[in-house]
């Protein structure tokens, strides 16, 4: 907004002079919220980068410990299906563990040591890992926030959630491994050290 057209509006200068202070106020509000917006989303960002990473990191581990095994001629094939049992677990345990933390994003906590709690007693339910999804998560965030509110941020009105100002997280986050660890990968490879003894 220029001065010259509220000018030409016939406006008087103490007019448009309040005038232009609101404009500027309203301008600040969008450029504070789109800043912090900005770093939401770099956050964000640095989240799925470090999470990618450990992903990476633990795929590279289960690839060298596949090479290890194919090396051998003669196998403990008891302590080797135990070591594949106990990679599977490993891996299995890393999904859900990105399962939780990419479903607890979409919430906000009070303090750091609130967030952890809530994590852990979510964990402690065990929910099963369906088809990328965290079966009855949604039902006992629902009641867990209910009987412990004050671990929870409450936002304002305009929220997904009006009735208590908390969102109830992202969409269920669907992972989907690389490959080579998938269960028939893991039967293929068990199926080959029997044709073997």
């Amino acid at each position: 907004m220029k001065r010259e057209f509220l000018k030409e509006l016939g406006l008087e200068d103490d007019v448009i002079g309040k005038i232009m202070k609101e404009h500027g106020k309203s301008i600040q509000k969008l450029d504070d919220a789109i800043e912090t917006y900005r770093g939401k989303i770099s956050d964000l960002q640095t989240d799925i980068a470090t999470k990618d990473k450990a992903y990476e990191d633990l795929n590279k581990e289960l690839t060298v410990s596949k090479a290890k095994v194919e090396d051998f001629e003669k196998l403990d094939v008891e302590g080797l299906k135990k070591s594949v049992q106990d990679w599977e677990n490993k891996y299995n345990e890393r999904e859900y563990d990105l399962s939780v933390d990419k479903y607890m994003q979409g919430y906000k906590f009070t303090s750091d040591l609130a967030k952890e709690a809530t994590i852990s007693k979510f964990k402690e339910q065990k929910f099963k890992l369906k088809d990328g999804k965290l079966d009855g998560a949604e039902d006992f965030m629902k009641k867990f926030i209910e009987e412990n509110k004050s671990a929870f941020v409450v936002e304002g009105e305009g929220n997904n959630n009006a009735s208590n100002g908390i969102s109830n997280g992202p969409a269920p986050y669907k992972y989907v491994p690389a490959g080579g660890s998938s269960a028939e990968d893991i039967k293929d490879f068990e199926s080959m050290l029997d044709s073997m003894i």
